[in-house]
């Protein structure tokens, strides 16, 4: 299961990267996170990766961390309905509105997030998450 986690988030990785390389044209593209015409799509992604990490978090190596990841997505998918559609344009605008420093910037801060989840979401004996969190279980 945590597996997922792992997954969903090198998929998110890779978007962030493809960002950073093709900001201009995939700026466009990533606009659909705050289109009012596709959000009831990015809401039930949102609530689904929310529920995916909460339920796999005790599995994974930081079931803490994950238990919070998991819990800051699925409040943000519950709360940004409330948000009015004037709102929702706004952030639109303001993301299309980026320089293409600003959104390499922002890809780059991304890309640090989501290999951050991909691999805390690691099981603790996975062959590659061994020895980050014997070192990490030092300073525990």
């Amino acid at each position: 299961m945590p597996y997922i986690i792992s997954l969903l988030a090198t998929f998110m990785l890779i978007i962030s990267l493809l960002l950073f390389l093709f900001s201009t044209s995939m700026q466009k593209l990533l606009n659909i996170f705050f289109n009012p015409n596709y959000y009831k799509y990015v809401l039930v992604f949102r609530l689904f990766t929310g529920v995916i990490i909460i339920a796999s978090a005790p599995a994974s190596g930081s079931p803490f961390f994950m238990n919070i990841m998991g819990a800051i997505i699925f409040f943000v998918a519950l709360v940004n309905p409330l948000l009015p559609d004037e709102k929702l344009i706004e952030m639109e605008q303001w993301w299309l509105a980026l320089s293409w420093w600003q959104l390499k910037i922002w890809s780059l801060v991304w890309s640090g997030v989501w290999f951050i989840i991909a691999y805390m979401a690691l099981p603790r004996d996975a062959y590659y998450a061994v020895p980050i969190f014997e070192y990490l279980d030092q300073f525990i």
